[in-house]
Parts: C-alpha cells; structure tokens; sequence
C-alpha cells in the first residue's frame, strides 16, 4: 500500500512542501490506515497533518464509538483533530428534502470546507480502487457516459485520494503488518444497500471472469480519462470559437459532433451559473438549429435561441406597452426612459453636428414623415431600411445580431409613421427619412434610458 499511495501522490501532484492535509477519518480500516501513512510521511513530504471527523448519529451507540475510537487514536500521535456531531440527521435530511445518503456526504464536505475555510489546505479521503470500482459499476447499472465510468478521480478541486490505486486488500494487509485496530461499519454486511451488493456479489464474479480485473479496471479508467480530457479540450475551444459578442454561434455548435456538443453547451450553461440535467440537455441539442426556442433551466433563468445565436438570460418583467404621438418637448415613459422631442431647421442641425456627430443618429426630416409620427414600443413585424446600410431588416433580426437583451429589446422605443418605422433607438433613421442638404425642418430626438440590472 505504501508504495502505491506515494506514486500516486507524486503522479498527480497530491501533496506539496508547505501543504496542510486535512484528512477524513472515519475509524475504518480504510481511512486509519491512511492517516496512519501520513502520519508516517509527513515529516518526509514536508507538509502539516490534521484530521476531521463527523459523527452522523445513523448507526446510535456504534457511531459514539468510532468518534471515541478516532478521539484516541490521533491523541495518542498528537495529530489535531476537528470533530462535528450531528443531531438527529434523519430530521434534518427529511426537512432538506434528500436522501439520507446525500444529506450526509454534503454535511462532510460541508464540514471539510469550514474546517480549510481561509486556508490552502488539502483534504485526503481515504477512497481506493475497490470504492472505484463500485462507483463505475454502480454508474453502468444506472447508465452513464466517460465521466462517470472514470469512476471516482484521484484528484477533484482540493479534494485528494491517495489510496486511490490501492485494493481493500491492500489496506487490510497494511493494517496488519502496523498492527493497526480499526472499527468496523456494522452496515456493511447488509445487502440493503447497493454498494455492498455489489461489493458482496457482482465484483467477486467479475474477479471469476477475470482474475485481473482490479488491474484491467485500473487501466480502462486511466484511458478513459485520457479521452475525456482530450474531448474536454476540444469543447473549450469549440465554446471559443462559437463565441459571439452577445452570445453563441448555435448553429456552429449544432455542427460539432456530437461528443464534443454536448460539453461544449454544457460548458457554456456552467458558465452561466445554470444546470444542465439529461433531460433538458437533450430537449437544448435539438433545438439548436431552430429558429426561435426558449428553455427555463432554474427559476427565472432560461437559454434562448433567436436565428442561429444561443444566449443565457433572466427573467424580467415586461414594461407596459407606451405610444403617443410626437410633440415638442420631454417626457417620461414608465421610469424607464426620457424621450426629448426638438423641432429646428438645417443650418442649426448641421451646427449641432460638428460638436455632435451622434446626432446624426438621432436626427430625421421632419417634413418626410406621412401622417402622424408615433412614439412607440416595437410591434411584431416592424422592420426597418437603415440609412447607414441601405438593408432592410426586421426589428427582432436587428435586435438579435446586436445581442439585446429580452428587456432591452422591450425597451428599445422606435419611431413611426404611416408607412411604418422610420427611426430606432440607437440604429439610426430609415432611408426615406434620412437627414439631406435638401432637408429643411428636422427632428432631433434625445433619449436616456434606465440602466439594466
């Protein structure tokens, strides 16, 4: 055991000089014998040792016992120990809405992030190959992708698992040959739970199908590893070159194949803060392409696809719908934005424009509107021929290409006559309204919009 936790330390990088090493001891064989190791090798790595353990209360008087058990063992090797009780668990799991299991494991980690809160500190868990091996073909049995065959990794943020290469044989016998006591899980020799059925029945036969099969299991997951990191890069830089400046090239990422698709959306939803379960990722892939689709992922949180771009919004809540007519002056539109109306004539706009060149934007030919001139939110199938391009274009295209957000789009107020818009709030005029040296009455419209959130 000795020699495979020390060459898995040095192969990935556990434990360097100066390190603290906050290991979990839980009194079985496993994990006394790990922290017996570092015990052993601190002084010889250069790092500081210290030991947390957390009594869930499941198992009663035994659990007071391997408290107690761990208590002695490190008071007697002068090793620090932090230790947390927790009271009736199976409230507490119940009130938080998950399994017993699940409860636990986050209560310890929980705990271990409080115990190295502040500090660059290492925390050793005593998993081996055997426990690997559990989690691989407890993944199979419930279906899984590379990740999850990988089964448990040496090495996850500071979370590290010297043990890792090492068999359940292995540990047993180191504890004999230091003569090391440990207690024993009495949960253990109970087929109720699913890790010791397949402990107690499905490994052994695997071992009678091939008595190699811890190291057979030891090399495919090394592999494997190799391949999901090679496809985990590959969705880095697929991500990359999918970006855009208001969002993601979704049919670039509809292109890509489809192991590396998958990462790379669920990449770009990590990115964001949002989940990405099976279920909705599958529904996300195949909408990719379409033209318009919108997915809630958490509350109030959704991915959204607008003609081929793929962005992360929050919820907002609509503005209530504003028009009136255009008259000299200033006005406020539902706190949100304050609109000033200037009727002047060339030789003052052209004045205006050499301290001003943004007025260019903002200014039309008052005397080339039909009818009444209407200012307003954007209605579905507005659409616009730019003066400064001379394409005509819909207004949600516009606002797509330009990356908008949902309440920015809403509250993006445009200009209309007649004939339809003539003007849109930080695009410029229409050409049949464009500004000549032929204009004589022109509209200088200014705007100043509240701040999104």
């Amino acid at each position: 055991m000795k020699d495979k936790a020390l060459a898995a330390i040095a192969k990935y990088k556990m434990i360097a000089a100066g390190d603290t090493v906050l290991t979990a001891v839980s009194g079985g064989a496993d994990s006394i014998a790990l922290l017996h190791f570092l015990h052993t090798h601190a002084g010889e790595l250069g790092f500081t040792l210290r030991a947390a353990h957390i009594n869930h209360g499941i198992r009663g008087a035994e659990s007071d016992r391997d408290m107690c058990f761990v208590e002695d063992f490190c008071a007697k090797r002068n090793i620090p120990l932090e230790t947390l009780v927790i009271h009736d668990i199976f409230t507490k799991a119940k009130e938080a809405g998950h399994g017993l299991e699940e409860y636990a494991r986050n209560a310890r980690y929980h705990f271990f992030a409080e115990c190295t809160a502040g500090q660059s500190a290492k925390v050793a868990t005593a998993h081996t190959l055997s426990d690997s091996m559990e989690t691989t073909l407890f993944h199979l049995a419930r279906g899984t992708g590379l990740r999850g065959l990988m089964g448990i990794p040496p090495v996850r943020g500071n979370i590290i698992r010297p043990l890792i290469t090492c068999t359940r044989e292995d540990i047993e016998d180191y504890c004999k040959a230091q003569s090391l006591s440990y207690v024993t899980d009495s949960t253990n020799a109970s087929d109720d739970y699913s890790r010791n059925r397949i402990r107690h029945h499905v490994i052994p036969q695997m071992k009678q199908v091939h008595n190699g099969f811890e190291s057979a299991y030891r090399r495919m997951t090394e592999h494997i590893a190799e391949d999901e990191d090679y496809l985990a890069q590959e969705a880095k830089r697929a991500v990359r070159g999918a970006e855009l400046s208001h969002g993601f090239d979704a049919v670039m990422l509809a292109a890509l194949h489809p192991a590396v698709r998958y990462r790379a959306v669920a990449l770009i939803l990590k990115a964001g803060g949002l989940p990405c379960d099976n279920a909705k990722a599958a529904l996300l892939l195949e909408n990719l392409t379409a033209s318009h689709f919108v997915l809630e992922l958490a509350a109030g949180r959704y991915v959204r696809i607008d003609e081929g771009v793929l962005t992360l919004q929050k919820a907002f809540v609509p503005t209530p719908y504003f028009e009136f007519p255009v008259q000299p002056g200033a006005f406020t539109v539902n706190n949100t934005i304050t609109v000033a109306f200037e009727q002047t004539n060339y030789e003052h706009y052209k004045q205006i424009e050499k301290y001003d060149p943004k007025v260019l934007k903002n200014a039309l030919d008052y005397d080339r509107i039909f009818g009444e001139l209407i200012f307003r939110q954007k209605l579905d199938g507005d659409k616009i021929k730019l003066y400064q391009t001379g394409m005509t274009k819909r207004l949600k295209k516009l606002f797509n290409e330009a990356g908008l957000s949902a309440r920015q789009r809403q509250n993006t107020p445009v200009l209309a006559d007649e004939q339809g818009v003539v003007w849109v709030n930080g695009f410029g005029c229409d050409m049949r309204a464009a500004v000549t040296a032929n204009s004589k009455n022109i509209l200088i419209i200014g705007i100043a919009e509240e701040k999104e959130q």
